[in-house]
């Protein structure tokens, strides 16, 4: 079942994140951003078995293909090695996981976020997975489920605007 619901203001994009999950109830959630697409017709179903299958894993996530519509030679395959992730993996390496790759047990995260968290200068994507992790390991599927479909104008402008807020 899919609900629709609409802020009266702008609230941001770390308190839209955190609101959007609370109001999810199914039994899992599954992201998908605006640019992205599933490539699988069954990686919900496949996610869903994986979870079903090891009641520690609280999350599971995959390969990506992403492809620039108008820069072909930037296309690539993002693949991760190992099968089992764990908290000190997203603490050592930080947001590698494709958000719309992401599928992961609903009621894990805190019900109450720290004040710092929308403070902090990215998407709540990014820090997700740790949030998860505090509460068991993630697992991994090597085959591509999702493609992104890119601009290396938007990819660039990201980028830019990214190392703004850094500096």
């Amino acid at each position: 079942k899919i609900r629709a619901y609409r802020n009266e203001k702008n609230i941001g994009g770390t308190r839209n994140w955190i609101k959007a999950i609370g109001e999810c109830r199914g039994k899992y959630i599954a992201l998908l951003d605006g640019d992205d697409y599933f490539s699988d017709p069954l990686k919900l179903q496949t996610q869903f078995n994986l979870l079903e299958k090891d009641s520690d894993a609280v999350l599971c996530f995959h390969s990506v293909d992403e492809i620039y519509d108008d820069a072909p030679e930037l296309n690539k395959h993002v693949e991760f090695q190992k099968e089992v992730y764990t908290l000190s993996d997203f603490m050592i390496n930080g947001w590698f996981v494709r958000t719309s790759s992401t599928f992961f047990r609903n009621g894990v995260i805190p019900k109450i976020i720290p004040e710092w968290v929308h403070d902090y200068p990215y998407r709540f994507d990014t820090i997700l997975h740790v949030f998860l992790c505090c509460h068991g390991h993630a697992l991994n599927i090597k085959n591509s489920m999702k493609s992104s479909e890119k601009s290396s104008k938007n990819h660039l402008k990201d980028a830019k605007k990214s190392c703004e807020k850094v500096l």
